[in-house]
Order: C-alpha cells, then sequence, then structure tokens
C-alpha cells in the first residue's frame, strides 16, 4: 500500500482542497480575484475600445472577457505558482490602445467604417498569436535570463511611459476623447473637469490607502463604495439614469452577441492588412514589453511569497495559454504580479482560486453583461488612472532618490518621448541612450587592472644574487600593464595615450625598452579597439620598444590579424602563452644587454665567497669555503628527472651549480601547478632541512643539472662541529628566504 497508484495520490490531492479549512479561503480568494479581474478587464476594455471605437465597446468585454477566463484557467492549472492569477495586462492593453486609435483614424479617413472592427479585432487576435509564440520559444530556448540584460532605467521607463499612457487612457474613457499635450488645458474646463474628476480623486484614494494597507478587498470596496456614491448623489438629484448617461457619466447598453467572432471571421476580406503592417513595430515593442513585464512578475512572486518557480516554464505557460487565447478570440494576457499577490494575500492556497476566476469570467460571457452599463465611467476610470498613478510615482518621482541622475534622466526622458512621439519611439531611442551611457560609463573603467615595474617586480623565476642586482638597476626598461574588461574603442584608445603620456614623462636616461600586455583577465575585444593597437605598434616602431603580449587567446587575436592589421611577424613583438613565460624573456634580455649571460654556471665557490663573508683576510676565506665543501656532495641529474617529490622525506638541501630546475604541486585533477623555477647560484629544498618536515613540493629538472647535496646529516654535524660557519650559513639562508619572500608578496600575479 505505499506505492499508491499515480491517480490514487491525486485523487487524494484533490479531495483535500475539498476539506473547508482549504475551501473556504480559496472560495473567498476567488471571488475577491474575480471582482478584481472584472473590473481590470472592462476598464482595459474601456481603454481600447473608447473613442470613435467606443460604438465596439460591447465586443472588447467579449474580447477581454474571453482572454480572462481562458489566460487564468490555463495558467491556474499549468503554473509552478499555485496561487497564480493571470489575465488581460495594462501594459499590453495599453500599447494595443494606441495601435487601435492608429488603425481607427486612417480606417476612417479612408471611408472604410465597416472595417473598423475586423481589422481592429484581428490585430488583437494576432498580437496574442505572436505573444504565444515569441513566450513559448524563450521558454523552449531557455532564454529568459536575455530580458535581465535590458538596462534597468530602460525598464523604468517603460513602466513610466506606459504609466503615462495608462492615466492618458483613463481620461479618455472618462471623457470620451483623447487627451494630447497640447489639450491639457481644455482638460480644466468645467464640462470636461465634472467628468473626469471624481475618476482621479478616486484613484488618488485608492493609491493613498493601498500604501498604507495591503489588504487584498481594498480596490474592490473603494470601486463599489464610489460607484454607491455616484448613484447616491444620482438618486438625491432626481435625474433620471438615461440623462446621466447621455451625460457621459455611464456606459452605453452592453449587449454581447456571440455571432460578432464568427461574423469577423467572415469579414476577414474587408481586413486592411497594409495598416496592420504598418503597426508591426509598435507590436514587437509590446512583445518585448510583455517579455519584461513576465519576467519582472515572476521575480516580484517569488521574492514577496518564497515560492519557487522555473522562469522558462512559466514563459512556456504563458506561450501556450496566449495561443488558446487566440484561437477563442481573445487578445494578449501574462501572469499578474498585483492580481496574483492579491490572490495570496486573501489566503489563496491552491489552483482553484485562479479557475474560479476564469470561470467567473467565462460565465458572464455567456449570461447577460448588462449590469456593466451602468458602472460609472469614472470608476473604471479611477482604476486605469491609479494603474498608471502608481507607475508614475515609482518612477518619476519616488525614482529620482534611488537612481543615479544620468538613469534617472534616462526615465524621464523616455516618458516624455512617449508622451509626445509615442510608444515605439521612446522604446527605440531609449534603449539606444542606454546604449551610448553604457559605452561611456564603461570608457571610464580603468582598463589597467595592475601596473607593474621590472625594477620592483620579478618573475617566478629565481636567479642569483647577482642577476636580481642587475634586474633592480635595470628593470625600470620593463612596463607590465595587466588589462581588463572588454576592450572596445573607448577603452583601448584610452589605453593607448595613458602608454604614450606615460613614456613621454620618463627620463632619458631610464627608457622602457619593453611594453608588456596581459590580456589574461580581458574577456572581449572589438574590431574598434585594434585600431588603437596599430597606433601602439607604430608609437613602438618609433621609440624602438618591444611590445610583449601574453595570454592573447585566438578569440582576441582573430580581429587583430584580419586584413593584416597588425603585423605579428615583427621582430618587435612577441607572444607569449603566459605572463611569466613573457616576464622572463624581458628579463633575460635585459640581463644580455647588461653584459651578463642568463644562464652560464655559478660554482658554489663563487656563491660562497657572498655568503660566508666571516673571515677578514683572503686566506681565511679561501679556508671557511673549503671547509664548508668539505660537507657537501657532487649531483648530477638529467632533463626530466625528479630531484625530489612532494612528500618524500628531506635528505638535505641543494645548490644549483647550472642548469634549471622547476618547483610545482600536483593538483588534484592531475595537472600541475608552477610554484618557482630556479637556476644556477640559487638553493633549493632549504624549509624542509629547517622546519624537519617532508618536502612540500616537487623538484624536476628542466635542464641538464649540476648540483651540490649538503645532507641533513652534514648539516647538524657542521653545527656542532664548526659553529661559526654555520652561523654565517643561517644568516646567508635567513637572506635568501627574506628576499624570496619579497618577491613573492610583490610579485607579478598568476
Amino acid at each position: 500500500m505505499s506505492n499508491q497508484p499515480s491517480f490514487v495520490q491525486n485523487l487524494k490531492g484533490s479531495l483535500e482542497i475539498l476539506h473547508p479549512r482549504r475551501l473556504l479561503p480559496n472560495l473567498m480568494a476567488g471571488i475577491v480575484s474575480s471582482l478584481v479581474m472584472l473590473a481590470n478587464s472592462i476598464s482595459f476594455a474601456a481603454l481600447i475600445f473608447s473613442g470613435d471605437l467606443a460604438i465596439h465597446f460591447a465586443s472588447g468585454v467579449q474580447i477581454f472577457l474571453i482572454t480572462a477566463a481562458v489566460v487564468a484557467i490555463s495558467v491556474a492549472s499549468l503554473s509552478r505558482f499555485p496561487f497564480a492569477i493571470a489575465g488581460p495586462d495594462s501594459q499590453a492593453a495599453t500599447i494595443l490602445a494606441v495601435v487601435a486609435a492608429g488603425v481607427t483614424s486612417q480606417l476612417l479617413q479612408q471611408g472604410a467604417i465597416e472595417a473598423i472592427l475586423p481589422t481592429v479585432w484581428v490585430m488583437i487576435s494576432i498580437s496574442a498569436l505572436a505573444a504565444s509564440l515569441f513566450l513559448y520559444a524563450m521558454g523552449k530556448l531557455e532564454l529568459g535570463y536575455i530580458v535581465r540584460y535590458i538596462p534597468y532605467p530602460v525598464v523604468g521607463g517603460f513602466t513610466a511611459g506606459v504609466g503615462w499612457l495608462t492615466a492618458n487612457g483613463a481620461m479618455k474613457v472618462m471623457t470620451g476623447r483623447a487627451i494630447s499635450l497640447m489639450e491639457l488645458p481644455q482638460l480644466f474646463q468645467w464640462n470636461i473637469a465634472r467628468l473626469w474628476l471624481p475618476g482621479v480623486v478616486l484613484a488618488v484614494i485608492m493609491w493613498a490607502v493601498t500604501r498604507r494597507f495591503r489588504q487584498a478587498i481594498l480596490i474592490p470596496t473603494l470601486l463599489a463604495c464610489g460607484t454607491a456614491i455616484a448613484y447616491l448623489v444620482i438618486w438625491l438629484s432626481g435625474t433620471e439614469i438615461e440623462v446621466v448617461r447621455a451625460q457621459g457619466w455611464l456606459l452605453e447598453s452592453i449587449t454581447i452577441d456571440s455571432t460578432v467572432p464568427t461574423s469577423v471571421l467572415a469579414s476577414l476580406g474587408q481586413v486592411d492588412w497594409q495598416i496592420l503592417l504598418a503597426q508591426s513595430g509598435n507590436l514587437f515593442a509590446m512583445l518585448a514589453v510583455l517579455a519584461i513585464t513576465t519576467l519582472l512578475n515572476i521575480t516580484g512572486l517569488e521574492i514577496n511569497t518564497q515560492a519557487e518557480s522555473n522562469v522558462n516554464h512559466e514563459l512556456k505557460v504563458m506561450g501556450i495559454a496566449n495561443l488558446l487565447s487566440a484561437l477563442g478570440s481573445g487578445m494578449v494576457g501574462i501572469l499578474s504580479f498585483n492580481r496574483s499577490l492579491i490572490n495570496y494575500n486573501a489566503g489563496a492556497t491552491t489552483r482553484l482560486a485562479g479557475i474560479i476566476t476564469g470561470t467567473v469570467c467565462a460565465a458572464i460571457v455567456f449570461l447577460d453583461p448588462g449590469f456593466l452599463a451602468y458602472v460609472p465611467k469614472f470608476v473604471l476610470g479611477s482604476l486605469l488612472f491609479y494603474t498608471g498613478l502608481r507607475f508614475l510615482y515609482d518612477w518619476i518621482y519616488d525614482a529620482h532618490n534611488k537612481l543615479p541622475l544620468s538613469d534617472y534622466g534616462l526615465v524621464v526622458l523616455i516618458v516624455i518621448i512617449v508622451a509626445t512621439s509615442g510608444f515605439l519611439s521612446g522604446v527605440i531611442i531609449g534603449i539606444l541612450i542606454a546604449c551610448l551611457l553604457f559605452v561611456v560609463k564603461y570608457s571610464n573603467i580603468q582598463v589597467v587592472k595592475q601596473e607593474l615595474s621590472g625594477d620592483r617586480r620579478f618573475s617566478v623565476f629565481e636567479r642569483s644574487f647577482e642577476h636580481q642586482q642587475a634586474l633592480s638597476n635595470h628593470g625600470s626598461q620593463l612596463l607590465v600593464l595587466v588589462l581588463q574588461g572588454y576592450l572596445f574603442f573607448g577603452t583601448s584608445e584610452t589605453l593607448f595615450s595613458r602608454i604614450r603620456s606615460q613614456i613621454a614623462s620618463l627620463p632619458k636616461h631610464k627608457p622602457v625598452k619593453f611594453i608588456l600586455l596581459d590580456f589574461s583577465l580581458v574577456n572581449g575585444l572589438d574590431s574598434s579597439a585594434v585600431f588603437s593597437f596599430v597606433k601602439l605598434m607604430q608609437f613602438a616602431e618609433r621609440e624602438e620598444i618591444n611590445l610583449i603580449f601574453t595570454n592573447l587567446n585566438r578569440s582576441l587575436q582573430q580581429p587583430m590579424r584580419a586584413n593584416g592589421s597588425i603585423d605579428f611577424s615583427s621582430p618587435l613583438l612577441q607572444i607569449f602563452p603566459d605572463l611569466q613565460s613573457g616576464t622572463l624573456w624581458c628579463e633575460d634580455q635585459i640581463l644580455a644587454s647588461s653584459g651578463l649571460s642568463q644562464h652560464n654556471t655559478v660554482p658554489l665557490k663563487m656563491l660562497l665567497v657572498d655568503a660566508l663573508r666571516i673571515e677578514t683576510s683572503i686566506t681565511e676565506m679561501a679556508a671557511a669555503i673549503v671547509e664548508f665543501m668539505a660537507y657537501t656532495e657532487p649531483v648530477q641529474i638529467k632533463a626530466g628527472d625528479l630531484l625530489f617529490c612532494h612528500g618524500d622525506e628531506c635528505n638535505g638541501l641543494y645548490f644549483i651549480e647550472s642548469g634549471m630546475v622547476e618547483i610545482f604541486k600536483e593538483l588534484p585533477d592531475g595537472d600541475r601547478q608552477s610554484l618557482r623555477i630556479q637556476c644556477e647560484g640559487t638553493v633549493v629544498g632549504e624549509m624542509s632541512i629547517y622546519l624537519n618536515s617532508r618536502r612540500s613540493a616537487t623538484v624536476m629538472a628542466r635542464q641538464d643539472c649540476v648540483l651540490r647535496l649538503l645532507r641533513k646529516q652534514d648539516f647538524y654535524r657542521m653545527e656542532i662541529e664548526s659553529p661559526q660557519l654555520a652561523n654565517a650559513f643561517h644568516r646567508f639562508i635567513v637572506r635568501l628566504m627574506s628576499d624570496r619572500l619579497a618577491q613573492t608578496t610583490t610579485g607579478l600575479p598568476d
């Protein structure tokens, strides 16, 4: 019985929903959500089907209720948010209202009055179909994250622009006329102001109350109160309802004709496809806004309800819901943040509330919706104005203290462009300006992560004291610049100007002969940046400076090699796979120009002359060297042989007389991490003998090597037999380790 069939488990889960403790809260939440959905649907219908389209308001109500029913039930059934409420979207409705007004205006100019409803209805259905394909494709291809890269101020500008259009649409619903910026003074004429003033007051009350209190029932209650007060005034004034309707206070009578969708299909021949094609730009803008809004809504619900979801799954759900809406002659619908949160706060814990919401909307389509004709226009307009006011307050007033001045200025500019030139213009110009601001800001980011000079920084190659002193004296000939970020014309030109100015400011007796550019932290290079590197090459040739590029991968080399822009065969340009190899080559060149051979033989006797400064005469010094040599023995190993391995017992320390060794650690993945390279005149293995521990790393010969071994027991015997000689050697090791520590802590980054 422990492994019950899945259908039994599903049945048990369904029956649990019917338990009174879960059923009643979800029923109440469904009723509250239904009221909010109805109010929004009727308001959005009035937004689109107003002005010259007002005679088709009943068809608009039918479209929005179909959308609310289909999308609400689909999303409630498929979403991973069990309390999800989806339906017509305010931002999409606002953009579609602009498109519908443009289509209607052009058809009226042509005298094609009978083509208005079919063309507008087809436009609405096409928008739903396009949204379904777009959103589902984004989810299927797991591209939900891409929209998150849209600049934040552009999103704010979109939202505030929609707020302006929604508020303007509210005025159109309440007054019956579209209001432009030039016609704003007409709003304050009493015969017009009396129509919108009650709605604006109610909207401000809703905005103030909902900012103070978060109860889900508040908006439906305030809308009901507004309606009740309106009818109280009508009753006290003794005015007939039809007179009130004629004065513009009430909606026209609504009779939904179920045959309209069929008649629209039969009238497809009257659709003006050329006009619809001309509006494609606004429809593409609507798709972008839908994607942004959907992702923001999903993220907002995750944060506010601590529910887990999947962005790409929700996008596919929205695609399926919009496809069903389009097939049912509906419009665009998406997951609503506000309505879902209202549903959640009202006590919804299952999908029942969302299904109830959709069912109520569907029932009204098939029942007599005549009661909607008694809803005051200012009540519907107040809900729209409240929505627009909230967007404008958040992004125009509240954001000025939260955003940088440039970002806030972009938000305001987008709103102004949307108000004067249209939504599509605002979207395009906003994105272009955001890109320009990004380029300017990114150009100000330091392209040089770290600047190093060869007289203070050495590679992991440990050299003899003589070579170290030479590099300290002449290392200023090497300038190392570790680059970062994405290189384009702005950042690369800044880099070139910096190098040119820095070279020009140096004294002539300390010229720079080597400029090393490390690209390990560069994540991309634009073709526009190549021009600056061409100028850098020309500058290097004039100044006789060697350029060294390190960590320059194939993707970074490709634009440089294109069309032969940079001559990679030039003797003044060297390419190395990593920073250490490039630095080592530069140090060898500096040593060679100083008359020192890079890799010669340094017998232990020569090293001891500098190490054992304990005698005052040459004879005594020679005797001390002979005495010390007696404690050591010669060792020879071939290139590739291991001197010792990590974890070995310590047998002593080695003096390298000729050759080169590499010190490294084995990594868990089988690779190895190079720690240091040592050549003639250096000591290796001293740490283990002083710490009395096992070997901490592996040492391998990179060349044939001649060494001297001071065994561990001979080291201790020297301390007993010749304490003065041992103390001098201790001081030498302390100096060696101090130099190595200084080199490690201030050396070049990997």
